[in-house]
Protein backbone atom coordinates (compact mmCIF):
# COMPACT_ATOMS: atom_id res chain seq x y z
CA UNK A 1 0.00 0.00 0.00
CA UNK A 2 3.17 2.37 0.50
CA UNK A 3 3.62 2.45 -2.99
CA UNK A 4 0.10 4.05 -3.76
CA UNK A 5 1.58 6.96 -2.33
CA UNK A 6 5.05 6.93 -3.39
CA UNK A 7 3.59 6.11 -7.06
CA UNK A 8 0.78 9.12 -7.07
CA UNK A 9 4.44 11.78 -5.86
CA UNK A 10 6.34 10.19 -8.74
CA UNK A 11 3.81 10.71 -11.54
CA UNK A 12 3.22 14.10 -9.69
CA UNK A 13 6.84 15.09 -10.87
CA UNK A 14 7.07 13.50 -14.01
CA UNK A 15 4.02 15.12 -15.60
CA UNK A 16 5.64 18.47 -14.49
CA UNK A 17 6.61 18.90 -18.25
CA UNK A 18 3.16 18.36 -19.53
CA UNK A 19 1.78 20.92 -16.88
CA UNK A 20 4.28 23.49 -18.38
CA UNK A 21 2.81 22.15 -21.95
CA UNK A 22 -0.93 22.78 -20.81
CA UNK A 23 -0.07 26.02 -18.92
CA UNK A 24 1.46 27.94 -22.26
CA UNK A 25 -1.55 26.19 -24.06
CA UNK A 26 -4.28 27.68 -21.73
CA UNK A 27 -3.36 29.83 -18.63
CA UNK A 28 -2.52 28.91 -14.98
CA UNK A 29 -6.62 29.24 -13.86
CA UNK A 30 -7.64 26.15 -16.70
CA UNK A 31 -4.65 24.41 -14.93
CA UNK A 32 -5.67 24.72 -11.02
CA UNK A 33 -9.23 23.72 -12.21
CA UNK A 34 -8.71 20.34 -13.80
CA UNK A 35 -6.43 19.53 -11.29
CA UNK A 36 -8.74 19.75 -8.84
CA UNK A 37 -11.21 18.36 -10.46
CA UNK A 38 -9.14 15.19 -10.99
CA UNK A 39 -8.32 15.04 -7.56
CA UNK A 40 -11.63 15.55 -6.36
CA UNK A 41 -13.11 12.64 -8.61
CA UNK A 42 -9.53 10.56 -7.68
CA UNK A 43 -10.44 10.61 -4.46
CA UNK A 44 -13.88 9.99 -4.28
CA UNK A 45 -13.67 7.06 -6.41
CA UNK A 46 -10.96 5.64 -4.95
CA UNK A 47 -13.22 5.68 -1.54
CA UNK A 48 -15.31 2.96 -3.01
CA UNK A 49 -12.20 0.97 -4.62
CA UNK A 50 -11.50 -2.63 -2.77
CA UNK A 51 -9.16 -3.40 -5.26
CA UNK A 52 -5.95 -2.00 -4.56
CA UNK A 53 -4.71 -3.14 -8.42
CA UNK A 54 -7.70 -0.64 -9.24
CA UNK A 55 -6.04 2.07 -6.86
CA UNK A 56 -3.07 2.23 -8.40
CA UNK A 57 -5.13 3.57 -11.37
CA UNK A 58 -7.79 6.07 -9.57
CA UNK A 59 -5.44 7.37 -7.04
CA UNK A 60 -1.87 6.86 -7.95
CA UNK A 61 -2.04 7.80 -11.90
CA UNK A 62 -5.17 9.77 -11.87
CA UNK A 63 -4.37 11.82 -8.28
CA UNK A 64 -0.78 12.01 -9.46
CA UNK A 65 -1.70 13.89 -12.58
CA UNK A 66 -4.24 16.49 -11.26
CA UNK A 67 -1.40 17.69 -8.50
CA UNK A 68 1.21 17.98 -11.14
CA UNK A 69 -1.17 20.29 -12.48
CA UNK A 70 -1.85 22.12 -9.24
CA UNK A 71 1.65 22.06 -7.48
CA UNK A 72 4.42 22.49 -10.52
CA UNK A 73 1.92 25.39 -11.10
CA UNK A 74 1.51 26.58 -8.04
CA UNK A 75 5.42 27.25 -7.49
CA UNK A 76 5.97 29.63 -10.18
CA UNK A 77 2.58 31.35 -10.00
CA UNK A 78 3.70 34.22 -8.15
CA UNK A 79 6.55 34.88 -10.80
CA UNK A 80 3.57 35.63 -13.16
CA UNK A 81 1.98 38.43 -10.84
CA UNK A 82 4.99 39.87 -8.63
CA UNK A 83 8.04 41.74 -9.63
CA UNK A 84 9.40 43.49 -6.84
CA UNK A 85 7.69 41.13 -3.94
CA UNK A 86 8.18 38.27 -5.69
CA UNK A 87 10.40 37.02 -3.15
CA UNK A 88 7.94 37.50 -0.15
CA UNK A 89 5.33 36.39 -2.65
CA UNK A 90 7.03 33.04 -3.47
CA UNK A 91 7.13 32.51 0.39
CA UNK A 92 4.15 33.08 1.20
CA UNK A 93 2.72 30.67 -1.59
CA UNK A 94 5.19 28.11 -0.16
CA UNK A 95 4.03 28.40 2.95
CA UNK A 96 0.44 26.96 2.32
CA UNK A 97 1.24 23.73 1.90
CA UNK A 98 3.49 23.55 5.60
CA UNK A 99 0.35 25.17 7.16
CA UNK A 100 -1.64 22.55 5.68
CA UNK A 101 0.17 20.10 6.91
CA UNK A 102 0.01 21.51 10.60
CA UNK A 103 -3.84 21.54 10.18
CA UNK A 104 -5.01 18.40 7.70
CA UNK A 105 -2.78 16.27 10.22
CA UNK A 106 -4.53 16.08 13.26
CA UNK A 107 -7.59 16.84 11.50
CA UNK A 108 -7.25 13.77 9.41
CA UNK A 109 -6.26 11.18 11.89
CA UNK A 110 -9.16 12.21 13.23
CA UNK A 111 -11.63 11.94 10.66
CA UNK A 112 -9.60 8.30 10.45
CA UNK A 113 -9.63 7.03 13.46
CA UNK A 114 -13.73 8.01 13.90
CA UNK A 115 -15.06 7.37 10.62
CA UNK A 116 -12.59 5.08 8.36
CA UNK A 117 -10.08 6.37 5.55
CA UNK A 118 -13.31 5.80 2.87
CA UNK A 119 -14.75 8.75 4.69
CA UNK A 120 -11.65 10.58 4.71
CA UNK A 121 -11.26 10.23 1.36
CA UNK A 122 -14.84 11.63 0.53
CA UNK A 123 -14.20 14.85 3.10
CA UNK A 124 -10.43 15.42 0.73
CA UNK A 125 -12.96 15.13 -2.35
CA UNK A 126 -14.94 17.72 -1.02
CA UNK A 127 -12.21 20.13 -0.21
CA UNK A 128 -10.57 20.19 -3.62
CA UNK A 129 -14.44 20.56 -4.67
CA UNK A 130 -13.52 24.12 -2.68
CA UNK A 131 -10.34 24.79 -3.90
CA UNK A 132 -11.32 24.65 -7.36
CA UNK A 133 -14.04 27.16 -6.97
CA UNK A 134 -10.80 29.28 -5.44
CA UNK A 135 -8.95 29.63 -8.70
CA UNK A 136 -11.73 31.06 -10.13
CA UNK A 137 -9.92 34.22 -9.11
CA UNK A 138 -6.67 33.63 -10.42
CA UNK A 139 -7.00 35.97 -13.43
CA UNK A 140 -5.35 34.90 -16.03
CA UNK A 141 -2.68 38.58 -17.29
CA UNK A 142 -0.27 39.42 -19.63
CA UNK A 143 2.34 41.80 -18.10
CA UNK A 144 4.92 43.10 -19.58
CA UNK A 145 9.06 42.81 -18.30
CA UNK A 146 11.46 45.20 -18.48
CA UNK A 147 12.33 44.60 -22.38
CA UNK A 148 9.55 43.55 -23.62
CA UNK A 149 7.82 46.63 -25.32
CA UNK A 150 10.88 46.39 -28.15
CA UNK A 151 9.92 43.17 -29.10
CA UNK A 152 5.68 44.25 -29.44
CA UNK A 153 5.85 44.04 -33.44
CA UNK A 154 7.74 40.59 -32.49
CA UNK A 155 4.97 39.51 -30.25
CA UNK A 156 2.16 40.70 -32.38
CA UNK A 157 2.97 38.20 -35.08
CA UNK A 158 3.87 35.34 -32.61
CA UNK A 159 0.40 35.82 -30.83
CA UNK A 160 -0.85 35.15 -34.79
CA UNK A 161 1.04 31.24 -34.84
CA UNK A 162 -0.62 28.40 -33.57
CA UNK A 163 0.40 26.75 -30.45
CA UNK A 164 2.59 24.32 -32.03
CA UNK A 165 4.14 26.65 -33.98
CA UNK A 166 4.93 29.02 -30.78
CA UNK A 167 6.48 25.77 -28.80
CA UNK A 168 8.92 24.89 -32.02
CA UNK A 169 9.64 28.67 -32.64
CA UNK A 170 11.32 28.70 -28.97
CA UNK A 171 15.00 27.62 -28.68
CA UNK A 172 15.33 24.30 -26.44
CA UNK A 173 15.94 24.91 -22.70
CA UNK A 174 18.34 22.30 -22.55
CA UNK A 175 20.57 24.96 -25.36
CA UNK A 176 20.52 27.00 -22.04
CA UNK A 177 24.37 26.19 -20.28
CA UNK A 178 22.85 27.42 -16.73
CA UNK A 179 19.59 25.78 -17.06
CA UNK A 180 20.92 22.68 -17.42
CA UNK A 181 23.75 22.80 -14.49
CA UNK A 182 21.26 23.48 -12.43
CA UNK A 183 18.79 20.97 -13.64
CA UNK A 184 21.74 18.06 -12.63
CA UNK A 185 23.00 19.46 -9.62
CA UNK A 186 19.41 19.88 -8.36
CA UNK A 187 18.06 16.23 -9.37
CA UNK A 188 21.44 15.17 -7.86
CA UNK A 189 20.47 16.32 -4.58
CA UNK A 190 17.20 15.26 -4.37
CA UNK A 191 18.53 11.66 -4.22
CA UNK A 192 19.07 11.99 -0.51
CA UNK A 193 16.95 15.38 0.06
CA UNK A 194 13.65 13.41 1.12
CA UNK A 195 15.06 10.52 3.02
CA UNK A 196 15.48 11.93 6.42
CA UNK A 197 11.79 13.77 6.00
CA UNK A 198 10.32 10.25 5.22
CA UNK A 199 12.18 8.30 7.57
CA UNK A 200 11.97 10.62 10.87
CA UNK A 201 9.07 8.97 12.99
CA UNK A 202 10.62 5.36 11.82
CA UNK A 203 13.83 6.55 12.88
CA UNK A 204 12.46 8.21 16.68
CA UNK A 205 10.82 5.03 17.28
CA UNK A 206 13.98 2.60 16.20
CA UNK A 207 15.82 4.83 18.80
CA UNK A 208 12.74 4.02 21.57
CA UNK A 209 10.52 6.85 21.19
CA UNK A 210 7.57 6.44 21.51
CA UNK A 211 5.27 6.70 18.61
CA UNK A 212 2.99 9.58 20.28
CA UNK A 213 6.04 11.68 20.66
CA UNK A 214 7.47 10.90 17.24
CA UNK A 215 4.31 12.92 15.66
CA UNK A 216 5.61 16.19 17.92
CA UNK A 217 8.62 15.75 14.82
CA UNK A 218 5.90 16.49 12.27
CA UNK A 219 4.67 19.18 13.56
CA UNK A 220 7.76 21.06 14.61
CA UNK A 221 8.86 20.56 11.15
CA UNK A 222 6.02 21.69 9.72
CA UNK A 223 5.74 25.18 11.99
CA UNK A 224 9.42 25.89 11.63
CA UNK A 225 9.31 25.44 7.69
CA UNK A 226 6.79 27.88 7.27
CA UNK A 227 8.73 30.16 9.24
CA UNK A 228 11.99 29.46 6.60
CA UNK A 229 9.69 29.95 3.71
CA UNK A 230 8.37 33.37 4.80
CA UNK A 231 11.90 34.55 6.01
CA UNK A 232 13.65 33.37 3.08
CA UNK A 233 11.92 35.30 0.71
CA UNK A 234 12.50 38.42 2.62
CA UNK A 235 16.11 37.51 2.65
CA UNK A 236 16.11 37.41 -1.15
CA UNK A 237 13.56 40.63 -1.60
CA UNK A 238 16.02 42.86 0.44
CA UNK A 239 19.19 41.31 -0.97
CA UNK A 240 21.11 40.42 1.56
CA UNK A 241 22.58 36.88 -0.47
CA UNK A 242 22.60 36.13 -4.23
CA UNK A 243 19.85 33.45 -4.44
CA UNK A 244 21.76 30.71 -6.59
CA UNK A 245 24.46 31.48 -3.30
CA UNK A 246 21.79 31.18 -0.84
CA UNK A 247 20.16 27.98 -2.11
CA UNK A 248 23.88 26.60 -2.52
CA UNK A 249 24.42 27.53 1.21
CA UNK A 250 21.07 25.73 1.88
CA UNK A 251 22.29 22.54 0.48
CA UNK A 252 25.07 22.17 2.30
CA UNK A 253 23.94 23.13 5.43
CA UNK A 254 20.95 19.84 4.84
CA UNK A 255 22.79 18.10 3.74
CA UNK A 256 25.89 18.00 6.49
CA UNK A 257 22.52 18.27 9.28
CA UNK A 258 21.81 14.94 7.50
CA UNK A 259 25.32 13.25 8.30
CA UNK A 260 25.12 14.66 11.61
CA UNK A 261 21.49 12.87 12.53
CA UNK A 262 22.52 9.59 13.42
CA UNK A 263 24.62 10.95 16.54
CA UNK A 264 21.21 12.47 17.95
CA UNK A 265 18.84 10.05 19.41
CA UNK A 266 16.99 11.99 22.01
CA UNK A 267 13.73 13.10 21.76
CA UNK A 268 15.09 16.51 23.75
CA UNK A 269 17.50 16.76 21.38
CA UNK A 270 15.97 15.95 18.34
CA UNK A 271 13.55 18.53 18.66
CA UNK A 272 15.57 21.40 17.90
CA UNK A 273 17.54 19.97 15.39
CA UNK A 274 14.69 19.43 13.08
CA UNK A 275 13.31 22.81 13.89
CA UNK A 276 16.82 23.87 12.77
CA UNK A 277 16.75 21.78 9.78
CA UNK A 278 12.84 22.76 9.21
CA UNK A 279 13.96 26.72 8.94
CA UNK A 280 16.67 25.34 5.82
CA UNK A 281 14.78 23.61 4.68
CA UNK A 282 11.79 26.30 4.08
CA UNK A 283 14.21 28.41 2.41
CA UNK A 284 15.67 25.53 0.38
CA UNK A 285 11.88 25.01 -0.92
CA UNK A 286 11.16 28.82 -1.65
CA UNK A 287 14.29 29.44 -3.68
CA UNK A 288 14.01 26.58 -5.67
CA UNK A 289 11.67 28.38 -7.91
CA UNK A 290 12.86 31.46 -7.51
CA UNK A 291 16.54 30.70 -9.09
CA UNK A 292 14.51 27.90 -11.49
CA UNK A 293 12.72 31.32 -12.77
CA UNK A 294 15.93 33.25 -13.06
CA UNK A 295 18.02 31.26 -15.17
CA UNK A 296 15.30 31.30 -18.69
CA UNK A 297 13.13 33.27 -20.15
CA UNK A 298 9.80 35.11 -18.14
CA UNK A 299 8.03 33.02 -20.79
CA UNK A 300 9.35 29.97 -20.16
CA UNK A 301 9.16 30.00 -16.45
CA UNK A 302 6.38 27.30 -16.18
CA UNK A 303 8.20 24.89 -18.67
CA UNK A 304 10.85 24.81 -17.06
CA UNK A 305 10.12 24.06 -13.58
CA UNK A 306 8.16 21.38 -15.18
CA UNK A 307 11.15 19.95 -16.85
CA UNK A 308 13.05 20.42 -13.54
CA UNK A 309 10.17 18.58 -11.41
CA UNK A 310 9.80 15.78 -14.13
CA UNK A 311 13.68 15.17 -14.54
CA UNK A 312 13.88 14.99 -10.51
CA UNK A 313 11.12 12.61 -10.44
CA UNK A 314 13.06 9.85 -10.74
CA UNK A 315 15.56 10.61 -7.66
CA UNK A 316 12.83 11.45 -5.29
CA UNK A 317 10.93 7.99 -6.01
CA UNK A 318 14.27 5.94 -5.72
CA UNK A 319 15.78 7.89 -2.64
CA UNK A 320 13.25 6.93 -0.01
CA UNK A 321 12.97 3.13 -0.47
CA UNK A 322 17.29 2.69 -1.23
CA UNK A 323 16.97 4.20 1.93
CA UNK A 324 14.64 1.69 3.60
CA UNK A 325 16.88 -0.83 1.99
CA UNK A 326 20.06 0.02 3.70
CA UNK A 327 18.16 0.18 6.88
CA UNK A 328 16.90 -3.80 6.52
CA UNK A 329 20.56 -4.65 5.67
CA UNK A 330 22.48 -2.87 8.61
CA UNK A 331 19.81 -2.57 10.65
CA UNK A 332 19.92 0.95 11.45
CA UNK A 333 19.90 4.88 9.97
CA UNK A 334 23.76 5.69 10.08
CA UNK A 335 24.60 4.40 6.77
CA UNK A 336 20.88 5.91 5.04
CA UNK A 337 21.24 9.20 6.31
CA UNK A 338 24.78 9.64 5.82
CA UNK A 339 24.15 8.27 2.10
CA UNK A 340 21.44 10.95 2.00
CA UNK A 341 23.93 13.48 2.85
CA UNK A 342 26.61 12.83 0.40
CA UNK A 343 24.40 13.90 -2.92
CA UNK A 344 22.92 16.85 -1.54
CA UNK A 345 25.97 18.47 -0.64
CA UNK A 346 27.66 17.06 -4.05
CA UNK A 347 24.42 19.20 -6.09
CA UNK A 348 25.34 21.98 -4.22
CA UNK A 349 29.11 21.80 -5.84
CA UNK A 350 27.85 21.26 -9.46
CA UNK A 351 25.81 24.47 -8.81
CA UNK A 352 29.28 26.32 -8.74
CA UNK A 353 29.53 25.88 -12.13
CA UNK A 354 26.57 27.41 -12.79
CA UNK A 355 27.74 31.39 -14.69
CA UNK A 356 25.82 33.70 -12.41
Amino acid sequence: SAWLGALAYGIMKLFGPITGLFVMRFNNRAALMLGCFLCSVSTLVSSFIVSMEVLYVTYSVMYGIGASLVINCVMVLANSYFDKHLGFATGLVCSGSSIGALVLAPLSHFIIQTFGWRMAFRFFSATFVCVGFLNCCVKPIKRKRKGDYEQDKNNTIENEMSFEAKVSKRPSLFRNRAFILWVIGTAFGMFGYLVPFVHLVSYGVTNGIPVSKCTYFVMVLSGATTIGRLVSGRIVQKGYLNSLHFIQLCMIVIGVLFMILPTITSFAGLLPFIAFLGLVDGCYVVLLPMVTCSLVDYNDAILAWGMLAGTCSLSVTIGPPAAGALFDIYGNYNIAFHAAGAPVICGALILFFIPW
